[in-house]
């Protein structure tokens, strides 16, 4: 039996690795265990067990945006926060990632945006 750890990103196939490591080897090879240390920003070592999880326990509730804070963040006008209320496009005035985090000027998580073509696309609204 052998034992290791593999850093990956998302869409990696940690059996199927195993399987064609075990083919390279030409012995075969099988996972009889995986366990996630780490999925984006959240470890094990933080997780909760279910028996912990109940209705009072608001100390477990994350802010909507904690999974996205790999993104870079934007912080809009009132203008581009009119295109993102009405899930419309704009131009940017400079090339942009892929994929943002946007924010009002007063800190509100107000949505995703993906950026293409000199263009911002909503992605995800949190604003009425």
């Amino acid at each position: 039996m052998l034992s290791f750890k593999v850093r990956c990103s998302k869409g990696t196939y940690v059996r199927a690795l195993v399987r064609d490591m075990g083919e390279r080897l030409g012995i075969g090879a099988s996972l009889r265990r995986l366990v996630r240390l780490q999925v984006g920003p959240f470890y094990l070592g933080e997780a909760v067990g279910l028996p912990e999880v109940r209705v009072d326990r608001t100390d477990l509730v994350l802010a909507p945006d904690a999974v996205l804070l790999d993104e870079p963040a934007l912080v809009l006008g009132e203008s581009e926060l009119d295109h993102l209320r009405h899930v419309r496009t704009w131009r940017s005035t400079m090339g942009g990632p892929p994929l943002a985090r946007a924010y009002t000027v007063g800190g509100r998580l107000a949505g995703l945006l993906s950026s293409s073509a000199g263009q911002w696309r909503p992605k995800l609204v949190f604003l009425e």
